[in-house]
């Protein structure tokens, strides 16, 4: 199945995460995904809009973040473009966290490994002020119960 890309731009404000979560269960209801796909597909979304509205904009200056989702085959392609501070969505790993108890670990970067477990893939790149993520989500493959 295809589906052609649908996007929703909301402001870049913790406040704007419910516009997100509306646009993703229409998406979800329109694309025929599972529940399981539609829940990481949000639980994606949650992580990397929190984190960019909270480290990419210090100054609290107003923007507009875009979110743009497919589906094309097996794949849930799923694009956040803002113009925030540049961060490297590569920046946390599995061997970040490898040997470490709770108590010696870093504050932060959970939220971003878990993006990286429940995705085939995250991207990002900067280019002339903007930041594009990009990830893509196996909708065969989501199952979040264990």
């Amino acid at each position: 199945m295809h589906l052609k890309a649908e996007q929703v731009e909301v402001l870049n404000e913790v406040s704007s995460l419910n516009q997100l979560y509306d646009f993703i269960d229409a998406f979800a209801l329109r694309a025929g995904l599972a529940d399981d796909a539609r829940r990481t597909v949000s639980v994606v979304v949650e992580e990397l809009f929190a984190n960019t509205v909270s480290y990419g904009y210090p100054t609290g200056s107003p923007d507009q973040i875009i979110l743009r989702l497919s589906l094309t085959g097996d794949k849930i392609e799923i694009c956040l473009t803002d113009h925030g501070i540049p961060f490297d969505t590569a920046a946390s790993t599995a061997t970040d966290f490898e040997g470490q108890s709770t108590e010696d670990r870093r504050v932060g970067g959970l939220g971003l490994f878990l993006v990286h477990q429940l995705s085939e893939t995250v991207s990002s790149h900067h280019h002339n002020g903007t930041n594009f993520t990009q990830i893509v989500v196996s909708r065969s493959k989501t199952d979040m119960s264990g």
